[in-house]
C-alpha cells in the first residue's frame, strides 16, 4: 500500500515539475517575443527619423539651388537599401563651362546641408549631363497646362458622381487623345458605374474644353490592390533587415502563384563547412514575421496568407 502511495506521490510531483517547466518555457518565450517586438519598434522609429532627415535634406537642397539660380538635376543614393557602395549625391549640369563655373559653390551647398542634417559621409559629385538640360518649349508648357486642366475637370466630375474610390487618372493629349481612370471598387459596383462615369467625364471635358477625349474606366486588379496594401510592409522589411543583418543582401516578392511569396536573399551557405546557418535563418525568419505583425497592426490591415522564403548565396532555399 505504502509503495503505491509513494508511486502516486512521485507521479504527481513529476507532473507538477513538467507543468512548471512548460509554463516557465512558455513565459520565457513570451518575454523574448515582447523584447524583440520592442527592439524592432525602436529600430523602425529610428529608421523613420532617418528617412525624414533625408526627405528634409532633398527639399532643402532643391530650395537652395533654386534660390541661388543654380540649375541641374540631382539624384541621390542616400538611404538606399542593400547597397555596398557609400551613399552619394550627383548633380548633373548642362555643360563643362557651367560645371567649371559653379561646381565649387554647388558642392559647398550640398556639404553644408549634409552636415546640418547629420547624414554622415556622402560622396558629392558634379557631372555634365548626357544631354543638354533645356527649358521646356512653349508647346511642352501648353501641353502640361492642358493636362492639368483636364485632370481638374475629371476630378471634379468624379467627385460630383458620388463616393467613388479613384486610384489614378492618366491623360494622353497626343493623338489618339485619351484619359484612363482607374477605380478601387468591387466588380459589381464597377460594372454598374463604368458607363455612367465614362459619359459624365467625356461630356464635362467636351463642354469645357471642346475636346472629344476617349475615356477609359478600369478597375484596379487584386494584385495591384495587394501591392499597394503590402508596399509599406515590404519597405520596412527591406530597411530593417538591411540595417540589422549583415547576411541579408536583397529582397523580392511575388503574388503569383498564391500564396504571396516573401523572399529574403542572403549570403548564407548551407554547405558542410557552414556553422550557425540554421540558427541565423531562424533568427531572420522570426525578425521578418515580427515586422509584418507590427506593420500590419500599425496600418490596421489584415494581411493575406504568405510564405516566407530565405535563400542562400547560390539562390538555394534555406528554410
Amino acid at each position: 500500500m505504502k509503495k503505491r502511495i509513494g508511486i502516486g506521490i512521485g507521479t504527481a510531483l513529476a507532473c507538477v515539475i513538467i507543468v512548471c517547466l512548460v509554463y516557465s518555457f512558455s513565459s520565457h518565450q513570451t518575454v523574448q517575443s515582447e523584447q524583440l517586438e520592442e527592439r524592432i519598434k525602436h529600430s523602425m522609429e529610428e529608421t523613420e527619423r532617418e528617412n525624414e532627415a533625408i526627405r528634409s535634406f532633398h527639399e532643402d537642397l532643391h530650395k537652395q539651388l533654386q534660390e541661388r539660380g543654380l540649375k541641374g538635376s540631382f539624384s541621390s543614393s542616400i538611404g538606399d537599401v542593400f547597397s555596398s557602395k557609400p551613399p552619394s549625391i550627383t548633380i548633373k549640369v548642362k555643360n563643362k563651362h557651367y560645371k567649371q563655373k559653379n561646381e565649387k559653390e554647388i558642392k559647398n551647398i550640398i556639404q553644408k546641408l549634409v552636415t546640418s542634417h547629420q547624414l554622415g559621409e556622402v560622396d558629392i559629385r558634379v557631372k555634365v549631363a548626357d544631354r543638354r538640360l533645356e527649358e521646356p518649349s512653349e508647346q511642352d508648357k501648353k501641353r502640361e497646362k492642358l493636362i492639368n486642366e483636364l485632370l481638374d475637370i475629371a476630378h471634379e466630375t468624379l467627385k460630383e458622381a458620388g463616393d467613388i474610390k479613384v486610384s489614378s487618372i492618366s491623360v494622353r493629349v497626343r493623338e489618339p487623345k485619351a484619359m484612363t481612370i482607374e477605380i478601387k471598387e468591387s466588380e459589381k459596383l464597377y460594372q454598374s458605374v463604368r458607363k455612367d462615369l465614362k459619359k459624365r467625364v467625356h461630356d464635362a471635358i467636351y463642354a469645357k474644353k471642346n475636346i472629344d477625349l476617349t475615356i477609359k474606366v478600369n478597375r484596379k486588379s487584386e494584385e495591384e490592390t495587394n501591392q499597394m496594401k503590402w508596399s509599406p510592409i515590404f519597405r520596412s522589411i527591406m530597411e530593417e533587415t538591411d540595417k540589422n543583418f549583415e547576411d541579408v543582401t536583397g529582397f523580392a516578392h511575388s503574388f503569383h502563384p498564391k500564396p504571396l511569396q516573401i523572399i529574403i536573399k542572403t549570403s548564407l551557405s548551407n554547405g558542410w563547412f557552414s556553422w550557425g546557418t540554421k540558427d541565423k535563418v531562424k533568427e531572420i525568419e522570426t525578425y521578418v514575421e515580427k515586422i509584418i505583425d507590427i506593420k500590419s497592426e500599425e496600418l490596421s490591415i489584415k494581411t493575406t496568407p504568405y510564405q516566407l522564403i530565405i535563400r542562400g548565396d547560390e539562390g538555394n532555399k534555406l528554410n
